[in-house]
């Protein structure tokens, strides 16, 4: 698990922990239906317990969750991001860019070498959002996603 706690344009990044893991699994399977509940607390115990593991949670100023963030890095130093999302609203915003490009520029320091992204085939506004911040397709997964029948999309930077 790597601890991040970032403030960034009047939001607070921070590390999944058992305090809060309860609100994020409620925020996730309200906002993100690719998400298979049944893997969601195996998915929290193995990032709790693996050393590059990152699980953030995104907040307003009140401290209501409007975001959260899942990923990996390797022992190649490449950062894995199986999803990002914010709270529709938001996700028009640039704050979507910006909390990425922060949270990004400070992951970096640890040395990564790579930055690879899953989206699911079929969201055009996440493709394009990655498109738009220099992303590129690299690679299709047939079927992935269970839940939708769809296929998992990697792309890199």
């Amino acid at each position: 698990m790597l601890k991040v706690n970032l403030n960034i344009n009047n939001f607070v990044v921070k590390s999944v922990d058992l305090n809060n893991v309860a609100n994020i699994n409620e925020w996730i399977f309200k906002n993100i239906k690719e998400v298979e509940k049944v893997s969601f607390w195996e998915n929290f115990l193995g990032y709790y317990i693996t050393e590059n593991e990152l699980f953030l949670s995104i907040e307003n100023q009140e401290g209501n969750i409007v975001g959260a963030m899942r990923g990996t890095i390797d022992e190649e130093k490449r950062l894995f991001i199986l999803f990002y999302n914010l709270t529709w609203e938001l996700e028009e915003s640039k704050l979507k860019k910006i909390i990425f490009d922060s949270l990004l520029g400070d992951i970096e320091s640890l040395g990564i070498k790579a930055t690879y992204i899953a989206v699911m085939e079929g969201d055009v506004k996440s493709q394009y959002f990655w498109n738009s911040n220099g992303f590129t397709k690299i690679r299709r997964v047939k079927e992935y996603y269970c839940l939708e029948n769809k296929d998992l999309i990697i792309m890199h930077k």
